[in-house]
C-alpha cells in the first residue's frame, strides 16, 4: 500500500503524544508524534517532531518508521509505503527539505481494518481520538507500493527528489 497526504501541522504534539492524520485501525496509520526533547522552535525544524508510519507488523523495536523535523505552519507531503517487506516513511517539504527512511516488516498488516479509514484523527474502537491540529489536503491511498520516484512524479519533481536516507 501507499498512503500519501499533504499536511500542514499548526502545532507540534506535546512530548509523548500524537496527532492522527490517517488511521485504518489495526492495519496501518500515519500520524504526527513528539518523542520529547527540548522545547520546539515556533516554526518547524524540531528533530523530535516525527511523521510516523505505523504498520501492524513492523520488525523495528519502536513499531514504526518515521521522518523528523516537518515544518509547522507549512505544507509537506507525507507518505508511507509498504511493498510486502519494507515499510518506508517519506517527507517532502521543499526541494532541499526531504527525508526517506525504510525498515523491514515481519508480515502483512491485519487483513481488514476495524472501523474504516479515519482522516484527521486516530480511530480508537471507531471513536475519534488524537485529533490533528492543522489541515489535510489531497489524500491518496493506493493498494500498491509506489517508489520514491513515482512519488516525486506526483509532486511534479524530478526522479531522485527523495533519495533514501536510511535504507539497508
Amino acid at each position: 500500500y501507499t498512503l500519501a497526504v499533504w499536511v500542514r501541522p499548526d502545532q507540534i504534539p506535546v512530548p509523548g503524544q500524537v496527532q492522527g492524520v490517517l488511521d485504518h485501525e489495526l492495519q496501518y496509520a500515519l500520524l504526527l508524534g513528539n518523542r520529547g526533547g527540548p522545547p520546539p522552535p515556533p516554526l518547524g525544524g524540531d528533530p523530535s517532531f516525527e511523521a510516523r508510519c505505523v504498520h501492524t507488523d513492523v520488525a523495528s523495536p519502536r513499531g514504526y518508521e518515521y521522518t523528523t523535523a516537518a515544518p509547522v505552519g507549512a505544507w509537506s507531503l507525507l507518505a508511507c509505503t509498504w511493498d510486502g517487506t519494507r515499510l518506508c516513511a517519506l517527507r517532502w517539504s521543499a526541494p532541499d527539505d526531504h527525508q526517506h527512511f525504510c525498515t523491514d516488516t515481519v508480515g502483512a498488516p491485519a487483513p481488514a481494518g476495524a472501523h474504516g479509514l479515519a482522516m484527521g484523527h486516530l480511530s480508537d474502537s471507531g471513536q475519534a481520538s488524537a485529533r490533528l491540529v492543522g489541515a489535510v489536503d489531497a489524500v491518496h491511498v493506493w493498494s500498491r507500493a509506489l517508489s520514491a520516484d513515482a512519488l516525486c512524479a506526483e509532486l511534479g519533481q524530478p526522479a531522485g527528489c527523495m533519495p533514501c536516507d536510511g535504507c539497508d
